[in-house]
């Protein structure tokens, strides 16, 4: 039976990033393999036995997983600017329904989190989609009417491409995308119902559109950190402010978003030149919630506050992960062995030095979290290393 959804639905509906592939030993490279695989196959709550190696379209990785349909792990690939191995982690759109029903919406905040503070992950591309399943504030039509007689103002140079039949469904398009391009992020609008039925699907919502953000390259990095924030109840832009944590501060960041790339507004008389001096629409402003339009930081701002602050903690994200492994309970289950040898030498900086303390305890208290003291470092550390040797005994 098909569920027929009421109201509206934000969602992450694509996630891929990178991140290194650790090996301290050649001779160990499938042993590390192994592990990775191991610690995915708990993340995601799929037995490892159901996990296969796919044996073809493997590209520039030396081993690629399916871990579900739409979930690809791909491990050991091209070098990064350190020179070391990259692993890929992707996430489709249906592979995004199936960690839900692995995991529950509600845990997308926890392996977020995991995918930055444990395994420092780049993300590349990111998708958030508002899913209005009613249209009784705003209608496709009506939106598709406002677009086409220029009542809106956009974060897009280009204007608009329009595509499709009233069969089919229209498809609208802000931005676009195309290989080696560096645009940074795209608005597809379009009638989510009508494409499931054209491509054979069932789908009982009689109306259902999709309004699909699509975050690629660097703003992908900031978006990806801007959702783990917004979980954790902080939104960073257009300036640093408290909102509900969980789905909620969720909803509101998606709704912030769709609101700083697009602004319908009122009726006018304006020219298109002129339309930024007319208010929004009452009715987008009723769609949207929010009175606050998120905007992403320009990759070339180098200069801004959250660049500049952001540049240092990546510097001292090893660091930063120590602490983390110390305030998520020191589970060893989640790190492969060389993330922990690396890990180790991490909490030995910190004993040793000051200065970095200091630095990554004031970054830990302004995610509200607890600072770290040396004995409880010192504590850890030991455990770490007896853990470490016990795992080198042969019995």
């Amino acid at each position: 039976m098909i569920e027929i959804k009421p109201g509206k639905e934000v969602l992450i509906d694509y996630f891929t990033c990178t991140f290194e592939f650790y090996s301290l030993d050649d001779e160990k490279e499938l042993e590390v393999v192994d592990e990775i695989v191991e610690i995915f196959s708990q993340i995601f709550k799929i037995p490892k036995e159901n996990i296969y190696e796919k044996e073809f379209g493997k590209g520039n990785y030396r081993y690629v997983y399916e871990l579900e349909e739409g979930i690809t792990l791909k491990i050991c690939g091209p070098l990064n600017s350190r020179g070391m191995h990259t692993n890929s982690l992707e996430m489709k759109g249906e592979g995004c329904r199936e960690f839900e029903r692995h995991n529950g919406k509600e845990n997308w905040y926890l392996f977020l989190l995991t995918m930055s503070a444990q395994f420092d992950a780049q993300c590349t591309r990111i998708d958030l989609t508002i899913d209005d399943y009613e249209g009784n504030i705003v209608s496709f039509d009506w939106l598709k009417d406002k677009l086409e007689r220029e009542m809106y103002t956009s974060a897009f140079k280009k204007i608009f491409s329009i595509h499709g039949n009233k069969y089919d469904g229209y498809s609208i398009t802000f931005g676009q995308r195309k290989l080696n391009s560096k645009i940074n992020q795209q608005l597809c609008i379009y009638e989510k119902n009508k494409e499931q039925l054209s491509k054979g699907k069932l789908c009982d919502q009689s109306y259902w559109t999709r309004y699909e953000m699509r975050f690629m390259h660097e703003k992908a990095q900031y978006v990806f950190i801007d959702v783990i924030s917004a979980f954790d109840g902080e939104i960073r832009y257009p300036e640093k402010r408290i909102i509900p944590k969980g789905e909620e501060g969720f909803k509101i960041l998606s709704s912030s978003l769709l609101y700083g790339l697009l602004d319908i507004k009122m009726e006018s008389t304006y020219d298109a030149s002129n339309i930024h001096k007319v208010s929004t629409d009452p009715q987008w402003l009723q769609f949207v919630q929010t009175i606050v339009k998120a905007k992403i930081p320009s990759p070339k701002n180098k200069e801004s506050k959250w660049n500049k602050f952001d540049s240092y903690i990546h510097q001292t994200l090893p660091l930063y992960n120590a602490c983390k492994y110390i305030l998520n309970g020191c589970n060893y289950q989640q790190y492969t062995k060389s993330m922990l040898q690396e890990l180790a030498q991490n909490l030995s900086v910190l004993l040793e030095d000051d200065k970095k303390l200091r630095k990554v305890n004031l970054y830990l208290i302004d995610l509200g979290n607890v600072p770290m003291d040396k004995l409880k470092i010192l504590n850890e550390q030991e455990k770490l290393k007896k853990y470490l040797k016990e795992e080198e005994l042969p019995f």
